[in-house]
């Protein structure tokens, strides 16, 4: 599925059809603009993600170091990953002390929605850099904070 509108241009004057086949929410702006530019498109949402709530020992767990006032990194890929923790995690004080956590964020996509969520401390990857090369480097950040490095 294309990403960026770019891609997504048709010669001037071609009009045609398009099936796209994808899951339930996501960017809309390049659908758009196929039929702006006169596309018939059939839309089939063929992928729906769900929530997956942690178990009830992971969920003690990070009850646990809330209490020790504790510290971890997030580590967001997606929005829907967001969406899940905001619907497992909707109570004080364990959504406001993730709310002081650092967030590693895969994408300005998902970076906006955490801040509009309550999170200040959002990071994206610099230019090559990984995901997971940035959370590291926030968790060692984290090392020297009181609450200490995150927990295993």
């Amino acid at each position: 599925m294309p990403t960026r509108c770019a891609r997504c241009e048709m010669a001037p004057g071609v009009v045609g059809r398009v099936m796209i086949l994808k899951g339930e929410g996501g960017r809309r702006d390049w659908i758009d603009r196929y039929r702006a530019q006169g596309v018939e498109v059939d839309e089939y949402n063929l992928f729906a993600s769900t929530p997956v709530l942690p178990d009830e020992g992971s969920l003690a767990q990070l009850r646990g170091l809330c209490e020790r006032g504790g510290s971890l990194v997030l580590v967001l890929s997606s929005r829907q990953a967001l969406s899940g923790l905001l619907a497992w995690a909707p109570a004080a004080p364990l959504l406001d002390w993730l709310r002081r956590q650092p967030v590693a964020a895969v994408h300005p996509n998902v970076e906006a929605p955490c801040r509009a969520a309550g999170w200040q401390r959002v990071t994206l990857p610099r230019a090559g850099q990984t995901l997971g090369g940035l959370a590291l480097e926030l968790a060692n950040g984290l090392a020297g904070t009181p609450g200490g490095p995150p927990d295993r």
